[in-house]
């Protein structure tokens, strides 16, 4: 399930994809950056107020399990572009 908080936090309004990672580390997961808070967010100081404001606007927090069964229908492998991924054999192991 991680893969598709990535992949919401990836198509997230506000947020641009070149701190996700920070942001991500901060957390320690997609999950919970994705589900973070306002004040949550802005104790990670890795973006600035407006924008997380506007990422909390528009967060759909049904998105990572849209994404899911959107792929799972469509036979679709969601595809990580993220150091803190790596492709195995299995899938995609999260490093954190």
């Amino acid at each position: 399930m991680e893969r598709y908080y990535w992949g919401a936090l990836s198509a997230a309004v506000g947020l641009g994809n070149s701190k996700l990672e920070a942001l991500v580390a901060v957390f320690g997961s997609a999950r919970s950056a994705y589900l973070a808070d306002r004040q949550e967010l802005l104790a990670a100081r890795v973006y600035k107020e407006a924008a997380i404001d506007k990422f909390l606007k528009f967060r759909n927090l049904a998105l990572p399990e849209q994404l899911q069964n959107f792929c799972e229908r469509q036979q679709v492998r969601l595809m990580i572009s993220s150091k803190a991924y790596r492709i195995t054999a299995e899938g995609f192991i999260y490093q954190g």
